[in-house]
């Protein structure tokens, strides 16, 4: 097989309605009646990067029944038309589709069939839609609108319609499982047996043992290989989502988001079948708990007081006090070392008691208890495999039960039972190029623990504020070392001639300044006017911008805020004293030429140091460490820290002029996280010292959102049957109909099937990426995508197709 495919650029605008397809045949999933629709969502700031993505997205009615025998429905809301009497009346297929008429029937149309039936809906004031006007949403909100709508109105609902759902599953076939739940998918090779033969973690240890080139390649955790240059883009190529910044936030129940249909959870998690994810499965605790109610139905399968881990190890407790835990020997021998300790119950199980492990046998609340048992007994999350363990030329635990990749260590999971694979001291010898070498050089961690807000390096050198934007700019040399690829030769017009050196000498030496004369090339332009950076020597095209806090609070529109060189005290130089190569203020921010000649590529080591020809980064200003030879840094660029008498200097917490903490910013921080901290904006200070611009080059986040008409929104009722209707589809949506029992039907999305969508469909997932290397400054085309996937060992037969617009 291959997969062909086709770029075409339209100028046509993105339509909010939706149109039926399938609806003579089932496709060969057995679907029918569909709905295709574009989808363009910004992601959410607090997960990732800001960024847009476009997803095709069909929803389908699913069937064993022929499509064929729907259309017997009778027509009662709408005017059947047949294709003589359109004709007769000039119709065209352009005005059928502005009807939303069924695709099939305007492919018919226009193909010349000569006996036909088109069914007009749209003149209903309730939006029906469907070959026989069967259909409806009830609403004439834009189509995305109402599939984020149906979402929403999940939270909350009741427990006892536990009773109507047995959870998503994947359909095992003749391979035999007997899991406490049926599978969800993602708890396939997850790292702990769920089917009590350990049939989900079968050949699993292939993919632990597999390693990507090393030249083309990114390896995601898993052992999935994805291309280098999808790492870092600000959205989740790997299935585990460890090409990116990893923060185990849980938003997928309430969302309609298709990177939740594909998201692995990370080893030994518990899934709650909806791409959210937790360590254990618990209960009676909003922050660990599944909103979907899956570890709910987890615990409704076992006894009283009992809690089953890994399918196979039972423990029981009292008011939150473990009693024993019986585990079968063959499959978990790490637990019987003292045979002493061991008696056999009426299951003929080995159990102990749980005094014997010396473990604290009280805990606050379940949450706690359950995260504490797993550990305890995490050496018997896989099936011993003698055969791997006794030549393991990877990474093995010290019980001897696991045999994990050594990309493994330093990941932020402890895969053994005494997270030895987290502490070990060796991983900068390991030749992963993308490890993260923490500033200590003692230790280098997975990449994915960058920015997740937490100190996984010890010296706090992961969270430095600057990794949050590295890639925001994918063409920055920045981003280009951190993502290990060579350098490319691309700017955009904005960046070139803007007197600022940001891309590395080419074959003949020439940068994006080259051959740029002050006299021809004016620094004053609608690209450099409050773009963040000081483009023009003195700084006028910086002076009265929203940005600049410290300028707009203390000085006019024609000066530069500034701490006086002498003392520190602050005060407003004009900008004709800015650029005339006198140093009037701290860290030489009115001089802010040298130290972007000395170091054109660091876009934030621009303080120079008093009386020096060192320059230091933003972030060692006023971070309680000498960094400057004497030592202005600290005592006189933040001098109320450092009066010489008593250090008010905590590196943990920003103080500001007022004696006051904040409790929102760090001094790694304090540039982004929340500018007006302080009340005086002194933890501003020196945030604008960057020559990295806010322009950006086009991308698809720059393609506007489609507009919405107006939204009818869907109101909750407290009635059970309304909670039933949102819960019953599970991850697919519900629509309206006459023709069903219920009064409704399901419809589901590709990766599901089934009347009510509750089983998981295997798959392949195709993931397109579009960058261009210029800017697109006048009408933003749209973009049309043909693929298709061919036979090629004979006839090149197309088997599959679609479109993308």
């Amino acid at each position: 097989m291959r997969l062909a495919v086709v770029f075409l650029t339209l100028f046509n605008p993105y339509c909010a309605s939706h149109w039926v397809y399938e609806t003579r045949t089932m496709t060969a999933a057995g679907a029918f009646d569909c709905l295709h629709d574009i989808v363009v969502r910004k992601l959410a700031h607090s997960l990732f990067e800001p960024n847009t993505r476009i997803h095709t997205v069909r929803f389908c009615r699913q069937s064993t029944l022929n499509p064929p025998s729907q259309q017997k429905n009778n027509i009662t809301h709408g005017t059947p038309i047949t294709f003589h009497r359109l004709r007769s009346s000039n119709i065209t297929a352009e005005q059928l589709f502005s009807w939303n008429a069924p695709m099939d029937i305007i492919e018919d149309y226009q193909a010349g069939v000569e006996v036909g039936l088109f069914v007009n809906c749209s003149q209903d004031d309730r939006y029906w839609f469907g070959p026989n006007c069967e259909y409806t949403f009830d609403s004439s909100s834009y189509f995305p609108d109402i599939v984020d709508g149906q979402f929403d109105t999940k939270e909350g609902v009741p427990n006892d319609l536990l009773t109507t759902d047995n959870s998503v599953c994947l359909e095992t076939g003749e391979v035999e499982c007997q899991s406490v739940l049926c599978l969800d998918w993602r708890e396939i090779c997850d790292g702990k047996i769920d089917c009590m033969n350990g049939a989900d973690e079968e050949y699993c240890h292939r993919l632990e043992m597999n390693e990507c080139n090393p030249s083309t390649e990114y390896r995601c955790l898993n052992g999935q290989c994805i291309d280098k240059l999808l790492y870092w883009d600000s959205y989740p190529d790997c299935m585990d989502f460890t090409d990116e910044i990893v923060i185990h936030n849980n938003f997928c129940f309430q969302n309609f988001d298709l990177r939740c249909q594909d998201k692995l959870c990370p080893s030994t998690w518990f899934s709650c079948g909806d791409g959210d994810c937790h360590y254990a499965p618990t209960i009676n605790s909003p922050e660990s708990s599944c909103k979907s109610h899956r570890d709910l139905l987890y615990y409704k399968q076992t006894l009283p007081s009992t809690i089953i881990l890994f399918s196979h190890i039972f423990i029981t407790y009292h008011n939150l006090t473990p009693i024993s835990i019986c585990f079968n020997k063959t499959l978990c021998p790490y637990l019987s070392n003292d045979e002493t300790m061991t008696t056999t119950d009426e299951n003929d199980l080995s159990c102990r008691a749980f005094d014997t492990f010396r473990r604290n046998a009280t805990y606050i609340d379940f949450s706690s208890m359950i995260r504490d048992l797993k550990r305890l007994v995490l050496s018997c999350s896989l099936l011993p495999r003698n055969d791997i363990m006794d030549n393991c030329t990877l990474f093995q635990c010290n019980d001897g039960s696991k045999c994990l990749s050594k990309h493994r260590l330093a990941d932020g999971e402890n895969d053994c039972s005494d997270g030895e694979d987290e502490h070990q001291s060796n991983t900068c010898d390991l030749n992963h190029q993308y490890r993260f070498k923490c500033d200590n050089h003692m230790k280098c961690i997975h990449p994915s623990l960058i920015r997740n807000y937490e100190d996984d390096c010890g010296d706090g050198s992961d969270e430095e504020y600057s990794h949050a934007s590295l890639c925001s700019d994918a063409m920055t040399e920045e981003c280009y070392a951190h993502r290990r690829q060579t350098h490319q030769f691309n700017m955009t017009f904005s960046q070139l001639c803007n007197h600022i050196v940001e891309r590395i000498p080419d074959a003949n030496n020439d940068t994006d300044e080259s051959n740029c004369p002050m006299s021809q090339w004016n620094c004053f332009t609608h690209y450099t006017i409050c773009n963040e950076v000081w483009n023009c020597p003195d700084g006028r095209d910086e002076l009265n911008c929203q940005w600049s806090l410290l300028s707009l609070r203390y000085c006019d529109s024609v000066s530069h805020f500034c701490l006086n060189i002498r003392d520190g005290n602050q005060t407003c130089l004009s900008k004709q004293q800015a650029g005339d190569g006198v140093v009037d203020c701290v860290g030489s921010t009115d001089e802010r030429e040298y130290c972007r000649v000395h170091y054109p590529y660091e876009f934030k080591r621009r303080y120079r140091c008093q009386n020096s020809t060192k320059c230091i980064l933003i972030s060692e200003i006023c971070d309680c460490h000498q960094d400057c030879p004497c030592n202005d840094d600290e005592t006189i660029a933040c001098h109320w820290l450092n009066n010489g008498k008593e250090t008010n200097c905590d590196p943990h917490r920003f103080r500001c002029r007022n004696g006051e903490y904040s409790s929102t910013v760090t001094f790694r921080s304090r540039c982004v996280d929340n500018l007006s901290a302080c009340s005086d904006k002194e933890n501003a200070l020196f945030c604008d010292l960057n020559d990295r611009s806010t322009s950006r080059p086009f991308q698809t986040n720059d393609i506007p959102e489609v507009p919405k008409s107006k939204i009818n929104q869907l109101t909750r009722s407290s009635t059970k049957e309304n909670d039933l209707i949102h819960w019953y589809c599970n991850r697919g949506i519900y629509v309206y109909s006459p023709s069903s029992p219920l009064g409704f039907y399901c419809m589901c999305t590709e990766s599901y099937y089934g009347h009510r969508c509750q089983f998981q469909r295997k798959r392949i997932a195709l993931i397109l990426q579009l960058q261009t290397t210029s800017s697109f400054n006048a009408v933003l085309s749209s973009f049309k995508v043909v693929l298709l996937l061919v036979r090629n060992h004979t006839s090149n037969t197309i088997v599959s197709h679609d479109q993308l617009v």
